[in-house]
């Protein structure tokens, strides 16, 4: 016998699960642009920063929020769902 709530509950986690961050993207994204408009980066650059240490800051902040993003569905997963 198939059980019909697993079925369902594969067909709809990898949904659930890429829903889970489209609002991280979207966030990204709005702060790169409002950071643009607001002219911070030139702002820096005429103080000496370089491109590298601007970028890899944007990379620490979003690695480190996806990592726990992440490390949170996994708990939820490995507890909720098995």
């Amino acid at each position: 016998m198939s059980d019909p709530f697993a079925s369902t509950l594969a067909l709809l986690l990898p949904l659930f699960l890429v829903l889970a961050y489209v609002p991280q993207v979207y966030n990204m994204t709005f702060k790169i642009v409002q950071e643009k408009e607001s002219r911070v980066k030139e702002t820096m650059r005429i103080m000496g920063l370089t491109a590298l240490p601007y970028w890899m800051s944007w990379f620490a902040l979003y690695t480190l929020l996806n990592t726990v993003m992440t490390t949170l569905a996994w708990l939820v997963l490995l507890f909720k769902v098995v």
